[in-house]
């Protein structure tokens, strides 16, 4: 199954509630990240990725 995940489609300047972009696709067991933007890292673990 793939999976696209939206982590972060924000302004690029980070307020309280939006971030910077940030993507993610998942397929399977694997998990790519792309278009990443400021804290992209912590929407990964808030993902579950």
């Amino acid at each position: 199954m793939v999976e696209v995940l939206v982590l972060g489609g924000g302004a690029p300047t980070p307020t309280e509630f939006r971030f910077g972009s940030a993507h993610a696709l998942r397929i399977g067991d694997e998990a790519l990240m792309f278009g990443c933007g400021p804290v992209a890292t912590l929407k990964l673990v808030k993902a579950g990725l």
